[in-house]
């Protein structure tokens, strides 16, 4: 959130990458997965986006919150170990940022 990003399961091109058990999820965390109508299209769909939940975050249930459409890409959600690639990328079009990064 910090340098101005919204969570990336929000984007409006979800669907097509990931799929909302919204009867898992916590009453009173349905918000944090609603379709956002502000969401940016401008990089690829990230599931290992800094930004993007975990599978059973804020499951009521213990049950998955968000299933990866692909299952063999499900292990790069909810990864917290730094900016992906895709998260710099964006960053770099959101300010405007030319050439490049020494991303490590």
């Amino acid at each position: 959130h910090t340098i101005g990003f919204y969570h990336e399961h929000a984007r409006r091109d979800r669907e097509k990458f990931i799929r909302i058990n919204s009867d898992n999820i916590l009453d009173d965390m349905q918000s944090n997965f609603q379709e956002a109508v502000y969401s940016t299209t401008e990089t690829l769909y990230d599931l290992g986006s800094d930004m993007h939940y975990g599978p059973k975050y804020f499951s009521g249930n213990g049950e998955n919150t968000i299933d990866a459409i692909d299952p063999d890409l499900a292990f790069l959600m909810g990864r917290r170990d730094g900016l992906s690639f895709l998260d710099t990328k964006a960053a770099n079009i959101a300010y405007n940022c030319a050439g490049w990064s020494n991303f490590n």
